[in-house]
């Protein structure tokens, strides 16, 4: 599940919350009921009414500004209180939100470098097959181009298949 709390319109609709799943274009088939991406458009609760729910008070909690905002939000539901306290046991602790502010640097830092890493990979990866089509179509023997490349006779041939 993937959630995107925005400061701005994405879609054109009225509705502050959008739920999309994956489908297969053709057969409209639900690729995995696992997958979903939450979509909150805050900017929208300040242009238009919406009924009374749980997800409108998180929403708005979210969007509060104000301490006071907060607090009102908070009082309506205890799971918005539960994370309104956590909220300002963090704040309150110099030493905790510095903590809070690292884990989250940190986690940021290791997700770009699994991207980085990734893409590092497919690039290396298209490098070797090239090279090992290349040395093939000139008539290098298997045990040549795994020498070459630094790769087994087995992952040579399972290559040009």
């Amino acid at each position: 599940i993937h959630i995107g709390i925005l400061d701005f319109n994405l879609f054109k609709s009225r509705e502050f919350y959008s739920r999309f799943h994956l489908w297969e274009d053709s057969r409209h088939e639900l690729y995995s009921d696992k997958m979903e991406i939450h979509i909150l458009e805050l900017t929208k609760l300040n242009q238009y009414d919406y009924p009374k729910t749980a997800l409108l008070n998180w929403a708005q909690f979210f969007n509060s500004e104000t301490r006071e905002e907060l607090e009102m939000f908070a009082k309506s539901d205890d799971y918005v209180q539960k994370a309104y306290d956590k909220l300002v046991n963090i704040s309150a602790d110099e030493q905790k939100r510095l903590e809070y502010e690292e884990r989250e640097k940190a986690l940021r830092d290791r997700s770009i470098l699994i991207i980085s890493g990734r893409e590092q990979g497919k690039t290396e990866g298209l490098k070797l097959a090239r090279d090992i089509l290349r040395l093939h179509k000139s008539g290098v023997a298997p045990d040549k181009i795994a020498d070459e490349c630094g790769i087994s006779v087995e992952q040579v041939k399972d290559l040009l298949g």
